[in-house]
């Protein structure tokens, strides 16, 4: 057996590493793509899904639309199971206010900037309590490219006995591959 000196070999397993690390490279990238492009996409079983901020406008499809209400349904009947949702102080999403917050969506802003928020005013306040129109009430959307996923809030407010508005949330994440709505949650705030 020959003796390599000890500087050949560290040198010979430095250029191996180097000639990986290339490969590696070569092969996650494809040419006309950047790395960066390649980050807004995921793998979704054999397939390649790129997703964008507008893969949210496919809640106008009436099937998506379903989708996204029976898990809706589906989570709160697991988050009260007795069917005592505070209903005084927690606005969830209904297919009206979807549709409204879909039709009153920038898209221009959405896509520029990964999120969008609409003002309005529900008229939704604890019983004992008031919600004036300077309580404003907000659904925002944001998107989350590195992981194709959405966050949508749901702010109601109302005024306080200290005469000031006060608020609750429900957020609501989730992802749109294909026709499905997937990974959705739901959790509440305020």
């Amino acid at each position: 057996m020959r003796n390599v000196p000890n500087d050949k070999k560290i040198t010979s397993q430095t250029s191996f590493i180097l000639k990986l690390i290339l490969i590696l490279l070569l092969f996650f990238t494809t040419p006309g793509n950047s790395l960066e492009k390649s980050l807004f996409k995921r793998d979704v079983g054999a397939e390649q899904v790129t997703c964008k901020a507008m893969d949210f406008m496919r809640l106008q499809n009436k099937a998506l639309q379903d989708d996204f209400f029976i898990q809706l349904d589906s989570i709160r009947h697991v988050q009260y199971p007795n069917n005592d949702q505070a209903i005084g102080i927690t606005v969830d999403l209904t297919p009206a206010l979807l549709i409204q917050f879909l039709k009153d969506i920038d898209q221009d802003s959405l896509i520029k900037n990964e999120r969008f928020e609409k003002e309005y005013h529900f008229n939704i306040a604890p019983e004992g309590y008031s919600d004036p129109p300077k309580c404003k009430d907000k659904i925002s959307i944001e998107y989350y490219p590195e992981s194709c996923k959405y966050r949508m809030v749901i702010l109601n407010t109302f005024l306080s006995e200290s005469n000031w508005c006060t608020g609750h949330q429900v957020v609501y994440s989730f992802g749109i591959k294909g026709d499905r709505v997937v990974d959705f949650g739901r959790n509440e705030a305020g």
